[in-house]
Order: structure tokens, then sequence, then C-alpha cells
């Protein structure tokens, strides 16, 4: 079992931060009190862990200890790559342009409430939006392959969507709709532009993240016919000396 120090989680939130892997499934209280103990000397404030949904008894253990569950989150699988049905005249979708950081930015800093940084009673809520507009920062930058926009003419940029693209299937790592915005069809329209510019492209399938509590991502993955591929418990512990 080791613990993978989390250098852009730390600097973002002020305290050293480390993600526990590689755990075995026969996972016993006295092996995760000695990796807690070894975490604690190392320095670490915050201990982060991804529990498979089918690992209940690793789970259990991970609860009997003291971690805290905060988040459940499912990576779905759209295999329907064709995105049709989803025009819309309100919205253009085209590539991010350096001058549409300041309104991006803007979106992101609002738009995450239901993750797993907010949902930890131990994290400042204006450090986790910090949290994200760093990271879309950093997509924007060359972190992602790609991050596209959904623009409405004379208001400027209102959502985004930033990928990374594999040999045959794409990753969105963030998305988000100002939340002025929302309600028109702006996020379904996001999906299907990306879809339609995937399989153009020659990929077969689109992988998105969310959240189990996340209903508006939840219904416009069922429009697209995804299916959840995997699935894990999000898990925290605070350890002080």
């Amino acid at each position: 079992m080791k613990i993978l120090y989390d250098k852009f989680n730390s600097e973002i939130f002020q305290m050293q931060m480390g993600n526990i892997v590689d755990y075995p499934q026969e996972l016993g209280i006295a092996l995760l009190q000695q990796t807690v103990d070894r975490a604690l000397d190392e320095g670490y404030g915050h201990l982060n862990v991804k529990v498979p949904v089918n690992y209940k008894r690793v789970g259990n253990v991970f609860l009997k200890f003291g971690f805290e569950l905060v988040d459940t989150q499912l990576m779905y699988c759209l295999s329907n790559i064709s995105g049709g049905g989803t025009e819309n005249k309100l919205f253009q979708y085209r590539e991010f342009k350096e001058n549409d950081l300041q309104q991006i930015v803007s979106i992101a800093k609002n738009a995450y409430v239901l993750d797993q940084y907010h949902s930890d009673t131990f994290l400042d809520d204006s450090l986790c939006d910090h949290y994200y507009v760093e990271w879309i920062k950093n997509c924007c930058h060359g972190l992602a392959d790609k991050v596209m926009v959904a623009e409405i003419q004379g208001k400027g940029v209102v959502g985004y969507i930033s990928l990374n693209i594999g040999e045959d299937s794409a990753t969105v790592g963030l998305a988000a709709v100002d939340e002025r915005y929302r309600g028109l069809g702006c996020f379904t329209f996001l999906i299907g532009k990306t879809l339609q510019m995937l399989r153009i492209g020659g990929k077969s399938k689109l992988y998105y993240g969310t959240q189990l509590s996340n209903d508006p991502v939840l219904k416009t993955m069922g429009k697209f016919n995804g299916y959840v591929e995997y699935s894990n418990h999000v898990m925290y512990l605070m350890i002080k000396k």
C-alpha cells in the first residue's frame, strides 16, 4: 500500500495531501493503521482514497477506521459517437482562444458544488473554487489536448469542455456551463458537438466522469445512451499530530 504525494492539491489547499493506492483486497485495520502512521510521520495532513463500489469489504475497513465518504464517482462511456440531434441555433461550438480565458475562469469559479472537494467539510469552499479555476487554466494552457467552448453571439463564452484525446477515445477533464445560461440545452449541445468532432476524427468513445448526485449530467448521459463503465467511492481522512 502506497501514499502518493499530490503536489497540485497540496499547493491549492495549503497542506500536505496524499492519495492511498495499491491497497490489498484483504486490507485490515492493522495495515491501514501502519499506513496512516507513516503518513503522519511524513507530514501529511489529508489522505484521499478511491475504492471501487464492488470492494464493499475494503470500503467498510476505511469507514471503520474513520475515513469519511464524500463522493461516489461514475465513469460513463458514450459509444454512440454520432452526436446527432443536438443542433441548437443559440450556441456556436469552437476551439478555445486565449481571449476566452477570463470568461472561462469566471464560469469555473462558480460552477462546481457537488464535487468531492466541496463535499469535504474540512476544506475551505473558496479554496475548492480556486482548485477548479487553476485546473481549467492549466487545461487551456496545455494540460488538456483540446478545450472547446459554447458561445452565444454578443454574450461570449457560456460553457466549455476540456478533452484528453487517446488513440481511439477521448476523456473529459472539466466541463461547465455558466449558471446564467443553464436550462437552455448548452451542456447537451457541448456533448453532442464533441461527439461529432470525435467521430470525424476517427474516435469511437467519449468517457465522462461525474458524481452520483449530479442529476442534470446523469440525464444528459442517458440522452446519449451512456453507460457506467466503473464507479468509485471517494473517502478522505484528516490526520493531525
